[in-house]
């Protein structure tokens, strides 16, 4: 049992990290500027990032700075919320920099610093869009892949004169996550699909559910299913229930994208990822209904189950924290139970 325990741990993790490696962008905080020299940079454009922002009125432009050497590849891809897909919003971006040509004119209120060219890039035919990670769906109405020509300071410049609403911007191309970028996902999650358009209660009713009829189960049962009746045993039944809650939530999230876009090969990846979190909460629940308090081997089990929970985005952290701390407590508590009975 133990060996099998460690198999599917590792295959858990290795499918997740295998699956993320393919296709990944950090989402940056703070607001764009609005001149030149309040223009939000982003620090390393070559990694892979994405901004979601709204234009506040027609006019208006946002800026972005970039520090880019000579040759380096520049990766823009520009994408709507599906529901402005009959819309007129369809934004323009300029790329200002040193050794840029001027095409197109561009409006009169746009800033263009002196010595400077600039390419102006249109919307090209929207294309809907599914991305199987998060997941969800997306209107992409602009994909550049160019290089610079010159070492130097470029600013993106994102403006509409005739609607303003919301719009994402993703730049870089190389797909690399800190441990606190990692960790912080399920909460840009969150950010991504409020982005999209759904409220916060839409975005949460899986686990909600989950935990509802959960606990009411539980509650019904639990002296058949020989549950304990102590807070910890109910503790990591909540943990549980949430890791279960999270593949739900990725399976409403995919439903509600497929009935607004076509499906796409990352349909697959969020099928795998959806399984990842059930088997997590399977496994959590099994083990709390097997005398967990009373056993090291299990205890340590629901340490190590805690820490995949939060490698693999499951349990929006609540459930991750809850199963450590009751594990911990549960080793403290067989400790002190194994020293007074030595006394």
């Amino acid at each position: 049992m133990k060996k099998q325990f460690i198999l599917i741990s590792s295959i858990i993790i290795g499918l997740f990290l295998v699956l993320q490696s393919t296709q990944g962008h950090v989402p940056v905080g703070g607001e764009p500027g609005n001149t030149l020299e309040s223009a939000f940079e982003i620090k390393d454009p070559l990694k892979s990032w994405v901004l979601y922002h709204d234009l506040h009125e027609p006019g208006e432009a946002h800026y972005y700075k970039l520090q880019m050497e000579a040759e380096d590849r520049l990766r823009l891809v520009l994408n709507l919320p599906i529901e402005l897909k009959s819309s007129n919003f369809r934004p323009i971006l300029i790329l200002i920099g040193p050794g840029l040509t001027n095409s197109t004119p561009a409006p009169d209120y746009l800033e263009i610093p002196t010595g400077s060219g600039y390419v102006m890039y249109d919307a090209h035919t929207p294309h809907l869009e599914y991305e199987g990670f998060t997941p969800s769906a997306f209107l992409e109405i602009l994909d550049i892949d160019t290089t610079v020509p010159e070492t130097g300071v470029y600013y993106l410049a994102i403006y509409s004169s005739l609607k303003a609403e919301r719009y994402s911007l993703a730049i870089g191309f190389q797909e690399v996550f800190t441990l606190e970028e990692w960790i912080l996902v399920p909460l840009d999650v969150i950010t991504i699909h409020q982005w999209e358009g759904q409220n916060l209660f839409i975005i949460l009713s899986p686990w909600i559910v989950t935990l509802a009829v959960g606990i009411i189960y539980y509650s019904k049962r639990g002296e058949d299913l020989g549950i304990e009746g102590d807070p910890l045993t109910w503790i990591g039944i909540i943990s549980g229930l949430l890791f279960i809650g999270s593949a739900f939530g990725l399976i409403f999230q995919m439903v509600w994208a497929l009935l607004q876009v076509p499906p796409n090969i990352l349909v697959f990846v969020t099928i795998v990822l959806t399984i990842i979190p059930f088997i997590l909460g399977f496994i959590t629940l099994r083990i709390i209904r097997s005398g967990w308090n009373n056993n090291i081997n299990n205890t340590l089990k629901l340490v190590l189950i805690s820490g995949i929970a939060i490698s693999t985005w499951t349990g929006l952290f609540i459930g991750p924290f809850l199963l450590l701390l009751v594990s911990l407590i549960g080793i403290f508590n067989q400790k002190q139970r194994k020293l007074n009975h030595l006394d």
